[in-house]
């Protein structure tokens, strides 16, 4: 990717093939509206699943949509402070779980992590199992002061490891009912937000405890659109003095609305595209970067 480096010392804020994170906040566009979606979702049912294709964007618009505009002061059940925790379920969800809250720190005020914490909590969900989140949230420096959002990111590992690993099934199950559980319990501000591949959703019917939840919290991300690619060439392109063809515009637009997975290659064909010493981008230079298609690993 050094080519992809070097493009980026320019004023363009397209990330190519990597994802958006946090400190990209101020260079993320055109999901202003979806975001405010999330918002009335978590709000109202302290969870979302949030689903969508593989490559469609899911982490990049929770990293530098959702989780900034929640810190920005939203305000939630305990206030307008927010502590994140996110982390991906794995081999062993439960124990990727403990470490997660354990190295972020987000049971005390100061953000501190302490190793003696991974035992202890690892202990009351051993005793509490689906309310050991309340009762470690009711015990911790937070309660009542912060609000809390775990991001269970990439769900779907849970049904591709339980074809290789048969006894995976007990802990994927108490995840899931501790999901369940702490979000019903009113005087526990702990929200989580679910991301999920579109194919696995059929999968989550085997699971009764979230069936109810996930009919009121589903939101399936949306394709970027005519407005998200304007505003994406607009402060990329367009604000540097770069001009783009209707035609250009057009053809990857008509793209991206028919596959969003392609939205990776769109953004690393912007990448490409990004010249300071172009003057337009015309469907000319976009079939010379291999087309959205064809662009990643073209010479």
């Amino acid at each position: 990717f050094e080519d992809n480096r070097s493009l980026m010392n320019h004023k363009s804020s397209l990330k190519g093939l990597l994802p958006y994170q946090e400190e990209d906040q101020s260079f993320f566009f055109g999901r202003e509206k979806e975001v405010e979606n999330l918002l009335q979702i978590i709000q109202k049912n302290k969870l979302i699943t949030l689903t969508g294709a593989s490559g469609s964007g899911k982490t990049s618009f929770v990293n530098a949509g959702l989780i900034p505009r929640l810190k920005k002061g939203f305000l939630g059940q305990a206030g307008k402070e927010w502590s994140v925790c996110s982390f991906r379920p794995g081999v062993n969800p439960i124990e990727n779980m403990i470490a997660a809250l354990t190295n972020s720190g987000v049971f005390n005020t100061d953000l501190r992590s302490n190793t003696e914490d991974f035992s202890d909590y690892k202990k009351i969900i051993e005793e509490d199992k689906n309310l050991s989140l309340s009762k470690i949230y009711r015990d911790s420096e937070i309660y009542n002061k912060r609000n809390l959002l775990i991001v269970v990111d990439q769900l779907e590992d849970i049904f591709v490891f339980d074809k290789i690993i048969k006894e995976k099934n007990e802990d994927d199950q108490l995840l899931l009912d501790i999901v369940s559980r702490t979000v019903r319990i009113r005087e526990t501000s702990i929200y989580f937000l679910i991301c999920l591949q579109t194919e696995y959703i059929s999968e989550l019917t085997n699971y009764a405890s979230l069936q109810e939840l996930f009919s009121k919290s589903q939101y399936a991300i949306q394709n970027i659109g005519s407005q998200g690619l304007k505003s994406l060439i607009k402060n990329n392109f367009t604000a540097n003095g770069i001009g783009f063809d209707t035609a250009a515009f057009n053809l990857i637009l008509n793209e991206s609305l028919n596959d969003l997975s392609l939205l990776p290659n769109i953004h690393f064909l912007l990448c490409q595209l990004y010249n300071p010493s172009s003057e337009t981008v015309t469907v000319e230079m976009i079939e010379s970067k291999g087309g959205v298609h064809n662009n990643i690993g073209a010479k």
